[in-house]
């Protein structure tokens, strides 16, 4: 049981890391495993004292780190105290005291190396490979100029073994680290999106609160302004040659809450936009400018056309049912109508002055007796 727990608390641990820390744990607890091994190989292979001594040390420093990082996740110096205390005196150690160039060191040196590309970044990243560099080169240079400070192995065979181990431990521990490291890439690529899905969803989802009138379902007012805005621009660049503005009230709105209640009122409003929605389709756009009024952009190429869609959305409206919200519910609607095309004045083609015009045919409809459409300048 106890051992279950530990084993929970560790996996606990690593999920709770990011993945950098995560990577130089493992890092650190692949370099404390090579040093024990490389420990109990020398011994087998009768090494000196202080080539068997030296691992053993680095493992001990090695198994300080992994407890400092298990214990503070956030203390990523653990990982250039390893690299520059192998770098500065282990390795040099190991290479003076166990065949030099021809012997394992080598292969730690580039596990080693292997590990600063992994665990290090920016900067530090940089200076510690150049300080690799430099201490590599100047071992070799050593080993060049003064042979005799480089300590031979005691038989053939165990410098094939030296090498033999060295080359399949390196090559285990790189593997297994690139396999964990790949996954844990992979895993984040996924994350990531995960993440950007999520946030495409939410920004949608944002888009259509900010757009949306939600109790009909309709575009709001802002959207509205916006869409309006940008046809106008388009006329003015001749992009578009014609289009037609609707602004419907719903008549006497007023009496249909006071009579029927609120709620009914919020029923006649859904019913309107779900016929609008209907009758429209892709072909114009219904919005909810606020309250019981209504703004429809119209594409039409023709002045007749936009009578007939004025026309038949007042038709639709006359003969929906509203007879299950209440059965003396009636409902008629006035409508101001603007047409704008290439021989519209300059002047009376700006949001703020098309605004005004079909807004002006609204209030005469109303004026007139409402139940009705008033077409701008007819």
């Amino acid at each position: 049981m106890k051992s279950n727990k530990k084993i929970s608390r560790l996996q606990l641990h690593l999920k709770e890391m990011d993945l950098e820390t995560r990577i130089l744990f493992m890092a650190l607890i692949a370099g404390g495993v090579i040093s024990l091994l490389s420990v109990a190989i020398n011994i087998i292979l009768q090494m000196s004292l202080i080539v068997i001594l030296t691992p053993l040390i680095m493992a001990f420093i090695y198994a300080g780190l992994i407890y400092s990082v298990f214990h503070n996740p956030n203390n990523h110096y653990a990982g250039y105290i390893a690299i520059v205390v192998s770098t500065l005196t282990i390795f040099p150690s190991l290479w003076l005291n166990s065949g030099g160039l021809t012997g394992s060191t080598p292969y730690y040196y580039l596990f080693m190396v292997f590990l600063t590309t992994v665990v290090l970044r920016k900067f530090k990243f940089r200076v510690i490979l150049f300080l690799q560099f430099i201490i590599a080169s100047a071992l070799i240079l050593i080993e060049i100029i003064k042979p005799n400070t480089i300590s031979p192995y005691l038989s053939f065979q165990a410098h094939f073994m030296d090498i033999f181990f060295a080359f399949a431990i390196i090559t285990v521990f790189i593997s297994i680290m690139t396999i964990y490291i790949m996954d844990n890439y992979h895993r984040s690529i996924e994350a990531l999106k995960n993440t950007k899905q999520d946030l495409e969803k939410a920004n949608k989802n944002l888009e259509w609160i900010a757009t949306t009138d939600e109790l009909t379902r309709l575009y709001n007012r802002r959207f509205a302004m916006n869409k309006l805005s940008e046809i106008i621009a388009e006329v003015s660049l001749n992009k578009v040659k014609s289009f037609g503005v609707l602004m419907l009230d719903i008549d006497h709105f007023k009496l249909i809450n006071d009579n029927f209640g609120h709620l009914a009122g919020d029923d006649v409003l859904k019913r309107f936009g779900q016929v609008l929605i209907d009758h429209c389709g892709d072909s114009h756009l219904p919005t909810r400018i606020g309250g019981e009024e209504f703004l429809i952009i119209t594409y039409v190429h023709q002045f007749e056309s936009f009578q007939k869609i004025a026309e038949s959305i007042k038709k639709a409206i006359d003969l929906t049912d509203w007879s299950d919200i209440h059965p003396d519910l009636k409902v008629t609607i006035s409508i101001g109508a603007y047409y704008i095309n290439h021989e519209t004045p300059l002047e009376d083609k700006g949001l703020e002055q098309v605004l005004n015009h079909v807004d002006h045919s609204l209030y005469a409809a109303k004026n007139n007796g409402r139940n009705q459409i008033h077409y701008f300048n007819l």
